[in-house]
């Protein structure tokens, strides 16, 4: 069963076994992946309390609220991209809201949306 530690997962490691919930994630990520144009070396689960998600570009590496899994598919899948395509853009600057404009056109529907669910997610400016 999960607990709340962080947890790790490879996400090519054919004997990892997520908890339940979280299969939606290798299945996301690598259908983004040639999209993007990135690779994603693994994700982390994490109880987060006032984000929705993070991104370290130089490891590659995503870590994502473990109470995304209790929100619509949609929403868990703009995070997601949202986090990947910080592996392109660290930071929040033009280049990156191009990016998402370009990659996921209804990401500011969709950040609103999540943005009004609990979990205290950190509202961030344009």
């Amino acid at each position: 069963m999960y607990s709340d530690k962080q947890t790790k997962w490879r996400l090519r490691n054919p004997t990892s076994n997520p908890p339940f919930g979280h299969d939606a994630i290798p299945a996301i990520i690598q259908k983004w992946e040639p999209t993007l144009g990135v690779k994603v070396a693994g994700y982390f689960l994490q109880r987060m309390k006032t984000k929705w998600g993070s991104c370290n570009h130089r490891a590659g590496n995503i870590r994502l609220n473990t109470e995304l899994v209790k929100k619509p598919k949609d929403l868990l899948e703009y995070v997601v991209v949202h986090e990947m395509l910080h592996l392109i853009a660290p930071t929040h600057s033009e280049q990156f809201l191009a990016l998402m404009s370009k990659h996921y056109p209804t990401w500011r529907e969709a950040r609103a949306e999540l943005n009004e669910l609990p979990s205290g997610a950190v509202v961030w400016n344009e």
